[in-house]
C-alpha cells in the first residue's frame, strides 16, 4: 500500500511515517510549506523555491527514517487566502476564530489529500494522536478519539469532510504520547526530545498582539461597559480579549465583584461585561456544520473549545445549517468563532459546527 504523510518538523509525524514504513508499505513524505513566519529562509537545493527550516528539518526526517520518497508543497498563497484572511476577518468581526479546524479541513485533508490521490496513494496520514475506523454501529467511516486522552485531537479535525475518512489512517491513535517517545529514543533520531508546539503555526511568538497589528488590525484603547449600561472601564483594544476574560482591563472604580466579558462590540470597540452568572448559557448555536453519522433524539457530549469539559447535550434543527445546543446544564463563556464537538459515548465523533 502506498501511503503519502504529511511530515511536519516535529515528532509525532515521524514516528506515525516510521510505523506504516515498518509494516511494509510504501511512504512518501509530504511537507507542506505555508508561509515563512519567523523569516528562517535557509537555501533550496536544484532552484527549489523552499526552504524554512521547518522544511529542511522535515526532509532531515525523510532521509533518517529512509522514506522512499520526500516532496515538499509550496500553499502560501492558498494558506494566505483560506486560512490567515479568515483569522483576520473573524478578529475584525470580534470572534474569536479556530484556524487549526479550518486549516485541517482545507489544507491538509482538503487540498493534500488532492494531491496525495494524484500521487497515486491509498492514505494519507499524519502524526495526529485520533482513530479513523469503519463503525458497525453506525455502519461507516467515523472519526474517534484517540487513546492518549492528553493527547487527543479529534477536536482539531472535526470538519473534516467525511467522504474523505475512508482514504485517512492515523497510526498514532491507539498510542500514548511516552510510547511514541520511546520509538524515537529506541531508533537514535535526533528530534526525540522536542517539545510539542502549543502555539498556531503562522503567528511568531504566538504574539497574536503584534501578528494583528502587522495585518492591518492595530490595537486601539476602547471602553469598557457593564451589564446595566454603565461605562465601568477601559481596555487596550478589542482584539486583546475574548469572552470570559476578566483580566488585563482597566476598571474606573473598585469593583463589588468579579465582572468577566461577555460581549464583544468590534465595530465600536467596545467591550461587555457581567457576573459569572449572566455568562452561564442554556443553549447555544452552531452554523457550518459537519455530520459524520446522522442526528438522533438523543444526548450526546458537546465540546465547546478546546479541553473544555464535555457537556451533555441535545441537538435540534432551526433549518438550513443551524442548529440549536440544548446544554444538560448551563456552560460559562459560550464563544462565537469557537468550533462545538459532538461525541457519543464512545468518543465517536457525531459532528461540529461553528459557534455563532
Amino acid at each position: 500500500m502506498k501511503c503519502v504523510v504529511l511530515l511536519s518538523d516535529g515528532i509525532d509525524s515521524a514516528i506515525a511515517a516510521h510505523l506504516l514504513k515498518a509494516v511494509g508499505h510504501t511512504v512518501l513524505g509530504l511537507h507542506l510549506v505555508k508561509g515563512n513566519p519567523e523569516g528562517d529562509r535557509v537555501g533550496g537545493e536544484g532552484g527549489q523555491a523552499l526552504k524554512t527550516s521547518a522544511a529542511a528539518e522535515a526532509e532531515k526526517h525523510a532521509r533518517e527514517l529512509e522514506l522512499d520518497d520526500f516532496l515538499c508543497l509550496d500553499i502560501t498563497e492558498e494558506f494566505e487566502a483560506e486560512i490567515i484572511r479568515d483569522f483576520l476577518n473573524g478578529y475584525r468581526r470580534g470572534l474569536t476564530p479556530n484556524p487549526c479546524v479550518r486549516c485541517n479541513r482545507l489544507i491538509k485533508f482538503g487540498r493534500a489529500l488532492e494531491l496525495a490521490k494524484r500521487l497515486g496513494a491509498d492514505k494519507l496520514s499524519t502524526g495526529h494522536y485520533i482513530r479513523c475506523e469503519y463503525s458497525e454501529k453506525y455502519r461507516t467511516h467515523v472519526l474517534r478519539k484517540g487513546a492518549d486522552s492528553s493527547k487527543d485531537q479529534s477536536y482539531f479535525l472535526s470538519s473534516i469532510r467525511k467522504e474523505v475518512l475512508p482514504m485517512l489512517t492515523f497510526p498514532l491513535g491507539p498510542l500514548q504520547k511516552r510510547e511514541v517517545r520511546v520509538i524515537a529514543q529506541r531508533l537514535g533520531l535526533t528530534f526525540s526530545e522536542k517539545k510539542d508546539s502549543q502555539e498556531i503555526c503562522f503567528v511568531p511568538g504566538d504574539s497574536y498582539q503584534k501578528f494583528l497589528a502587522a495585518r492591518g488590525i492595530p490595537e486601539s484603547p476602547g471602553e469598557i461597559y457593564d451589564h446595566q449600561g454603565k461605562r465601568v472601564g477601559a481596555h487596550t483594544g478589542y482584539q486583546n480579549y475574548t469572552i470570559g476574560q476578566r483580566t488585563k482591563m482597566h476598571f474606573s472604580r473598585a469593583l463589588s465583584e468579579k465582572l468577566f466579558i461577555y460581549e464583544i462590540d468590534a465595530g465600536a470597540n467596545r467591550l461587555y461585561v457581567g457576573p459569572y452568572d449572566f455568562l452561564m448559557k442554556e443553549t447555544a448555536t452552531i452554523s457550518d456544520t459537519t455530520w459524520y453519522v446522522p442526528l438522533e433524539d438523543r444526548e450526546y457530549r458537546c465540546v465547546i473549545r478546546k479541553k473544555a469539559k464535555e457537556e451533555l447535550t441535545r441537538v435540534t434543527s432551526l433549518g438550513g445549517d443551524r442548529y440549536r445546543l440544548s446544554f444538560a446544564h448551563e456552560v460559562f463563556a459560550v464563544t462565537p468563532g469557537q468550533t462545538a464537538a459532538l461525541y457519543d459515548e464512545e468518543g465517536i465523533l457525531i459532528g461540529s459546527g461553528v459557534l455563532v
